[in-house]
């Protein structure tokens, strides 16, 4: 709050989303991909966060993937629309899982620096989450209900 940027910024964004709001059904894919490295990013962040609190190395990889997920659900919930998170198929979830999973062991057992290693983990999670949009991968539920 002490930089007008970040207000002029936000401010901005909305009279763009006010102004344009009639055209977001064509722009669906392109929100995807801007969304896929979002979640890429919040999970190494999450990731992050854990390890220098000094959680486990599962629990940081829990955190991440939270903090990955719980960003898609909160906008998805501001939006008025079905959380992604609880629609079937949807492949971010493990998108999330590899990505932090990459950042947490190469960061902690091979000791790689942490910038090229979050880098790479935002790839990976971005790469599996736009092959899974383009490619339409879905999970199945491990138990069919009748």
């Amino acid at each position: 709050m002490r930089n007008w940027s970040y207000i002029i910024a936000v401010v901005t964004g909305c009279l763009i989303a006010a102004l344009f709001f009639q055209h977001v059904e064509r722009l669906s894919t392109s929100f995807l991909i801007i969304d896929a490295l979002g979640t890429a990013a919040y999970g190494v962040v999450g990731a992050s966060k854990a390890a220098e609190a000094g959680l486990a190395i599962p629990a940081c990889i829990f955190v991440g993937v939270v903090n990955a997920v719980g960003s898609g659900l909160i906008r998805d919930v501001l939006v008025r629309e079905e959380p992604l998170l609880f629609k079937p198929g949807q492949f971010f979830v493990i998108a999330s899982l590899f990505g932090v999973t990459e950042f947490m062991l190469l960061t902690t057992y091979v000791h790689a620096p942490i910038v090229p290693t979050a880098i790479s983990a935002i790839a990976i999670t971005f790469v599996f989450r736009l092959l899974a949009i383009f490619f339409n991968w879905r999970t199945r539920p491990v138990i069919r209900l009748p």
